[in-house]
């Protein structure tokens, strides 16, 4: 078994200053985590808004090569994520940087994922598919979703934990069926959030826990990503140096947490308790957002919350239905 870790800073951070980094930035988070030997570095996201040089959210391929024209990669490899409703398929090219594309996705995005991840592939890139919120997803909808996916022959799949909602026995079952359904020869991918404070401990339940096939753990400096956050790169990898062995650099992770700091005057990434009762309710956690943003307090937002629960709308974000929750509730 090799555990990797797949640093989603420039990505997953991209919710808390619209991948607003500065490009001076952008270059030493990348080359910061070169240093610090971490495996797999995601450099942004691919999609059709107009962006300029500071931003890690990508127009273009070549934009992309254009931010990376200047890094050597040593011995890390450079990830871009993509979602095909994001995306036009004709932005699809060839990169000499780039190792990996990953691809998120929804249940209704599976008609488009062959026709991306077949020209991906094509091009010569590793393909991960990213389901979302995979705690939606019922035993046989997963074992479907693998079955589908396993037909494009990817690098690897991923669990992805969106909605923050996973404790550690809910995990290990999840984590069984992924492992006694996927190929032994495909990698799998692990996202967590910190809604319930458990990335850490539920990351470690997954090195114990898979011994036969590659992981792949997303992580971030510092946690940062959209609100309340992403497991920490710098405690993972310490947690990983400790017990298996590897050799990240810490001190440069920790030093690299400074470049980040200025962001948490946007929107301060952590936990908070209006995500933790979202993830208790496995409801997508964009309606406590929203209504926090309608300036609703924390006990009135936790009533929404469950309206939606009861109504049967959390599964994803709709802000028509949150607003006729809120008028209703007045």
């Amino acid at each position: 078994m090799n555990i990797q870790i797949l640093d989603c800073t420039l990505r997953d951070g991209s919710h808390i200053n619209n991948g607003k980094f500065g490009k001076e930035k952008i270059k030493q988070i990348i080359t910061g985590l070169i240093e610090a030997n971490i495996d797999i570095i995601e450099v942004g996201l691919l999609q059709n808004h107009q962006n300029g040089v500071d931003f890690s959210i990508f127009n273009s391929i070549d934009f992309v090569d254009e931010c990376l024209s200047a890094i050597e990669k040593e011995n890390s490899k450079f990830s871009l994520m993509l979602r095909t409703d994001r995306v036009d398929f004709n932005k699809l090219a060839k990169s000499p940087k780039v190792d990996f594309i990953r691809i998120a996705l929804y249940q209704e995005h599976l008609s488009d994922i062959k026709r991306y991840g077949e020209k991906a592939k094509e091009l010569g890139y590793e393909i991960i598919f990213n389901p979302i919120a995979i705690t939606k997803y019922s035993p046989d909808e997963i074992q479907f979703l693998i079955k589908t996916l396993e037909e494009l022959k990817p690098y690897g799949i991923s669990l992805v934990d969106t909605f923050g909602s996973f404790t550690l026995n809910k995990f290990e079952k999840v984590l069984k069926i992924f492992d006694e359904n996927l190929s032994p020869n495909i990698t799998l991918g692990i996202h967590l959030h910190q809604n319930l404070n458990l990335a850490l401990s539920l990351a470690a339940k997954a090195t114990k826990l898979i011994t036969n096939r590659n992981l792949i753990i997303d992580s971030s400096l510092s946690g940062m990503g959209r609100v309340p956050g992403n497991l920490q790169s710098e405690l993972f990898a310490n947690y990983l140096n400790q017990n298996f062995n590897h050799q990240y650099n810490i001190k440069k992770l920790l030093s690299l947490t400074a470049l980040i700091e200025e962001f948490k005057t946007l929107n301060r990434w952590g936990y908070n308790p209006i995500y933790m009762y979202s993830a208790s309710l496995n409801i997508d956690r964009t309606y406590p957002e929203f209504f926090e943003k309608m300036g609703f307090n924390i006990e009135n937002n936790l009533k929404l919350q469950k309206i939606c629960k009861e109504k049967g709308i959390g599964n994803k974000f709709n802000e028509e239905e949150a607003r006729k929750i809120i008028n209703s509730y007045n």
